[in-house]
């Protein structure tokens, strides 16, 4: 396939995806049309340009109803963007357990280690830490293409020769551009779902696919502590946004993971491989199993800055507050990296208060909306699904609930999980009424009276 031919795929792709109920507003879809118009960039083709208009409306729309990665098992951006980003970077890669082996062997299980090698410094008695992508790029000014899309490669290597040991970034090194003549610009500096609390802590806090537990975080006075709680789904670029952003504030040392990590993306789980082996060659985090950990729009300074700097406090599935205010009050105390005694975690269930749902909360299933009926002579369930112009579409009959459901389900008549709660409520109502000769009305409870003697209750 061609750049053309790519670019058009990726955009039919993507306009389809968008139009899917759950992902018109998903960070996962905005995030990768995003992430294509910025590949697009560089592609100097009339079509790459008509795409970026489209891909730029698209974001825009989205916005407007944006949410958090709901953390389906299948991230339906993410294939499609794999393979469009291995055509404009020339790649035939093998996408294996999220990472990238560049062999042509399905079977392989291996991953490139190119970090893995020696540091590269002229002590032979060196211990240090691999490097990350810091060799000598030996390129000239006109050759910068070839080099991680936010860094000149010669820009690397001057970063290389200010390297203090082992070729690692020291952000102590007066000559290393400092993020805090950013912070007094502006903090944090890039855009995402977070609360600001004491910008002079040490100590941030990312609830990962948790977005109740920001605001739980602010109503116990736990904001008062910490200098920013931000919620984090996707494992590209909501990680460099999250990286962009605590780098930037030079007296952030320690990040709390806490909260549930998101299943499709299991950015939490990146975060802590970004720390604990680094990056690849193709600015893939090293034993991320996410589908897309790929680090491109953020500076290898960066990176290595909040590998050093920041220690990661791996709290990941914690949602109780109070478990955090320990957590807090440890590492307050300790700001130098000294030992923290913390007491086991003991998981309790988060108790939360249902609420009812308002008139004008209620929003129409695209798909279109169901009426359930009792078929006594037949002695089963008749669900009919409608359109929204009131057309009849379709009749389920059975006699079990869950069968219905599942028959539904299947067929693609819903597309929001509250109407898929609502029609289970009611087809349930309406299999018991069916077995214990009960009157059945959808929308009403069921009645404790007698059965009626009729044939039909509707």
């Amino acid at each position: 396939m061609g750049i053309t031919e790519g670019i058009k795929s990726i955009h039919k792709q993507l306009d389809t995806i968008r139009k899917i109920p759950k992902c018109v507003g998903c960070e996962c879809v905005l995030d990768v049309m995003t992430a294509v118009e910025q590949d697009l960039e560089d592609i100097d083709k009339p079509i790459a340009k008509e795409v970026q208009l489209d891909l730029k409306q698209w974001v825009d729309e989205g916005n407007k109803v944006r949410h958090n990665c709901l953390g389906c098992e299948v991230c339906f951006p993410i294939k499609p963007y794999n393979h469009f980003s291995s055509l404009i970077n020339g790649s035939n890669e093998i996408e294996i357990n999220g990472a990238a082996c560049g062999c042509n062997d399905n079977a392989c299980g291996s991953q490139p280690q190119v970090n893995s090698t020696a540091c590269g410094c002229d002590d032979d008695s060196c211990e240090g830490e691999p490097q990350v992508n810091n060799t000598a790029c030996g390129c000239d000014e006109n050759k910068s293409k070839n080099t991680h899309p936010s860094n000149c490669s010669c820009e690397l290597k001057t970063e290389v020769q200010k390297q203090s040991v082992c070729g690692t970034v020291d952000p102590n090194d007066s000559n290393v551009a400092s993020p805090s003549t950013q912070q007094e610009q502006k903090w944090p500096i890039a855009e995402g779902n977070y609360l600001v609390g004491n910008d002079t802590s040490f100590v941030a806090i990312c609830t990962l696919a948790d977005t109740d537990l920001p605001s739980e975080i602010q109503g116990s006075g736990l904001l008062n502590h910490i200098s920013i709680v931000g919620t984090l789904s996707t494992e590209n670029l909501g990680i460099e946004r999250l990286i962009r952003n605590v780098t930037a504030n030079p007296n952030i040392s320690h990040l709390i993971l806490c909260g549930r990590d998101s299943r499709g993306h299991q950015a939490g789980q990146a975060i802590l491989s970004l720390k604990e082996n680094g990056i690849d060659d193709k600015y893939r985090i090293i034993g991320a199993v996410g589908p897309r950990p790929v680090l491109k729009n953020i500076t290898l300074k960066e990176i290595e800055i909040f590998r050093q700097r920041v220690k990661i406090v791996d709290e990941i599935g914690t949602r109780d507050v109070e478990r955090l205010h320990q957590v807090v009050r440890a590492y307050e105390g300790k700001p130098n990296g000294d030992p923290v005694m913390l007491l086991p975690i003991i998981q309790e269930p988060k108790i939360v208060k249902a609420e009812r749902l308002k008139n004008d909360e209620w929003v129409h299933d695209p798909e279109g909306f169901f009426l359930v009926i009792l078929d006594r002579n037949k002695k089963s369930i008749r669900c009919e699904h409608y359109i929204l112009d009131g057309t009849l579409n379709e009749v389920i009959e059975g006699k079990l609930a869950s069968d219905i459901a599942n028959t539904a389900i299947k067929r693609g008549l819903l597309s929001r999980l509250d109407h898929a709660a609502y029609l289970g409520k009611e087809l349930a109502k309406a299999e018991t009424a069916l077995a214990y000769d009960m009157p059945y009305t959808q929308d009403l409870p069921l009645s404790k009276s007698k059965a009626l003697n009729q044939t039909v209750v509707s």
